[in-house]
């Protein structure tokens, strides 16, 4: 049954009138859907990725891994092995960034 629903929702999304023209328009109805229905984020919610101090919300599309990511410190680790590595500091530059939201 949710197969059905699912089939139908794709379908009236793809055949509503877009901007974009063809496959394209057809995917972008396609990821409208999936985030109408909360399988995929929304724009805001994926705007999260994109704010500072970037040290959560890593996931950019689904975010079922993020709370396991921040518990397991997977990022923080992985950027301590590659300075190690490279001795190149992950967001070293971040410090003199000023973020202040507009």
């Amino acid at each position: 049954m949710a197969n059905i629903e699912w089939r139908r929702s794709a379908d009236n999304a793809a055949r509503q009138p877009s901007a974009s023209t063809g496959a394209q328009g057809v995917a972008a109805a396609i990821v409208r859907v999936l985030q109408r229905s909360g399988v995929l984020f929304s724009h805001c919610q994926h705007a999260k990725h994109h704010a500072p101090p970037y040290m959560s919300n890593y996931c950019i599309a689904v975010g079922w891994c993020n709370g396991r990511l921040v518990r397991t410190q997977f990022f923080p680790r992985f950027e301590r092995l590659i300075t190690k590595a490279t001795g190149v500091v992950p967001r070293e530059d971040e410090a003199h960034r000023n973020y202040s939201v507009v």
